[in-house]
């Protein structure tokens, strides 16, 4: 290890007292982002501990017994990230053992390697076998991440303050950089400095390391998101008062997905502080860590302004109620072209569901009318207006005539 700050003890008994005081205050704790990750790592301890606390795993950490990148745990996470997003059902959303192993074998990684790691995911719960009843590995067994293998990802990636633990509490295979990050740790310097430089030297340790042992091709769109991973985690050397200034209107408000076309790259979201609807692009989702997010979703984010206007600067979490969200056979029964919005018949009952077109990918779109069948995730509209359409999985074959007065046959459509 190359150190455990000995500040832990102080932070989690600072945060307990911060709860207890807005209990018996009855206000919400105004507690920083970074003593709350602090004490919810490494409680009363002097350091981070695995055996103590396995709802985190120390994602960097490398088997001593195999060779293996140190960003393998990431890779396989981020693999079943762009897995899940892309499924188009519960099978889809899963990936099989062997096709796991064959990708990273393209890699360079060993299979073993590959299979420790997966172990290692599985007990820690960060990802789960489409069926729970076989315990062991198989060929055939498929995987998927789970929303607490999501968060690591997200954390791992983009946050400032795990990244920084896990610089000083991962056991590292290199001494020269154990060395070098525990020095950095005891110089005299300002904290926030000696973070800093934390941060790129086990940034630059980890890209060795996995230059080393991997090799990822330049060449195929499937390595894509792997060549990603390494521009999300170069981040983390880049000084943050280097980073551009902008002005913050409001932290962690919650705000509503009024609307968002992922063909277009951008949307609207809604926020009770601030009048009017508020901008949120596609680059701020894949800086915060984020895929995508669907009509009507619940975000913790935060506003700004630039010189472009009112904007969503930070996303913190997504707090949607996916026990709420249902897959429905819907009909379109009204639509209006040309103000971007329809309803459809829900499952041949009684309710009627609002939808935005940008819940339909702009190749479907010329293929709607009254009387189509779509399948669809229904919600509650979170303004208690009724049932909204949060996202079209699917548009069916259908007989309908367009604004020409002719009929077509529609085949089936996979949507976004």
């Amino acid at each position: 290890y190359a150190l455990a700050p000995g500040r832990a003890r102080r932070c989690a008994s600072e945060w307990r007292r911060g709860l207890l005081k807005s209990f018996i205050m009855g206000e919400m704790p105004a507690i920083s982002p970074g003593k709350f990750v602090n004490a919810m790592m490494k409680g009363d301890y002097e350091a981070y501990r695995k055996d103590d606390m396995p709802e985190l795993l120390p994602v960097f950490q490398v088997d001593t017994q195999t060779r293996q990148s140190p960003l393998l745990n990431l890779r396989i996470l981020d693999l079943l990230q762009v897995t899940k997003n892309t499924g188009r059902s519960i099978d889809d959303r899963h990936m099989e053992l062997q096709s796991i192993i064959s990708y990273f074998e393209s890699m360079g990684c060993p299979e073993i390697a590959v299979e420790k790691a997966l172990i290692g995911l599985l007990e820690a719960k960060l990802i789960e076998a489409f069926d729970a009843s076989v315990q062991e590995l198989s060929p055939n067994q498929k995987m998927s991440i789970t929303h607490s293998g999501q968060a690591h990802l997200r954390l791992a990636t983009h946050d400032h303050i795990f990244f920084e633990q896990m610089a000083i509490t991962t056991a590292i295979v290199d001494e020269e950089s154990a060395i070098k990050l525990r020095e950095i740790y005891l110089s005299k310097s300002q904290l926030p400095q000696r973070m800093e430089k934390v941060r790129r030297t086990f940034v630059t340790y980890l890209l060795e390391e996995d230059a080393h042992h991997l090799s990822v091709p330049s060449d195929l769109p499937k390595y894509e998101s792997q060549r990603d991973l390494i521009d999300r985690l170069r981040k983390f050397s880049i000084s943050q008062s280097d980073s551009p200034q902008k002005e913050i209107l409001c932290e962690k408000v919650h705000a509503i997905v009024d609307w968002f076309d992922t063909a277009r790259g951008f949307g609207f979201v809604e926020v009770d502080e601030v009048e009017g609807r508020i901008f949120l692009h596609a680059k701020t989702l894949r800086s915060c860590g984020i895929d995508q997010v669907s009509d009507g979703d619940d975000l913790l984010c935060d506003v700004g302004r630039n010189d472009r206007g009112i904007h969503v600067a930070r996303i913190h979490d997504i707090q949607t109620d996916r026990s709420s969200v249902s897959k429905a056979h819907c009909k379109i029964v009204r639509l209006f072209l040309d103000r971007g919005y329809g309803f459809v018949q829900v499952n041949g009952g009684p309710d009627n569901a609002f939808f935005h077109l940008s819940a339909i990918s702009p190749d479907d779109q010329d293929r709607l009318d009254v009387g189509v069948i779509i399948e669809a995730e229904i919600g509650p509209d979170r303004k208690g207006r009724g049932l909204q359409v949060k996202r079209v999985l699917s548009i069916h074959s259908s007989q309908f005539s367009d604004r020409s007065g002719i009929h077509h046959s529609v085949a089936i459509s996979d949507s976004k």
